[in-house]
């Protein structure tokens, strides 16, 4: 009777052994399991950022294209003003010079 419930009690501590061993390996492939969520959220989280600082950045490289390309917009605009002032004054000098032309022809005819 003592030697069966001393292989009992055998049995029983292999028993126990083996149970908290697989709770520790267990437990070890919980902690990670953890840590590679924490680490594929931690990665996640820095591609998210990642992805903002590009967006801004090419935000700000558009804005300042945009910019660029009004004042390119507006100094054409104040040339093709120029032009067409100068185009104007020279047609009214054209037109003046004419009108003394003749006058001058029709003073000298008379």
């Amino acid at each position: 009777m003592r030697e069966q419930s001393k292989k009992e009690d055998k049995v029983i501590a292999e028993y126990q052994k083996l149970k908290a061993a697989q709770e520790a390996a267990k437990e070890a492939e919980e902690k990670e399991a953890k840590q590679q969520e924490a680490l594929r959220v931690r990665r996640a989280q820095e591609e998210k950022e990642r992805m903002y600082r590009k967006k801004e950045k090419d935000d700000a490289l558009k804005k300042v294209q945009i910019i660029e390309d009004l004042k390119k917009s507006r100094a054409q605009q104040l040339e093709h003003q120029e032009n067409q002032k100068a185009y104007k004054s020279s047609c009214r000098y054209s037109g003046i010079r004419k009108s003394v032309e003749v006058s001058i022809k029709n003073k000298e005819t008379y």
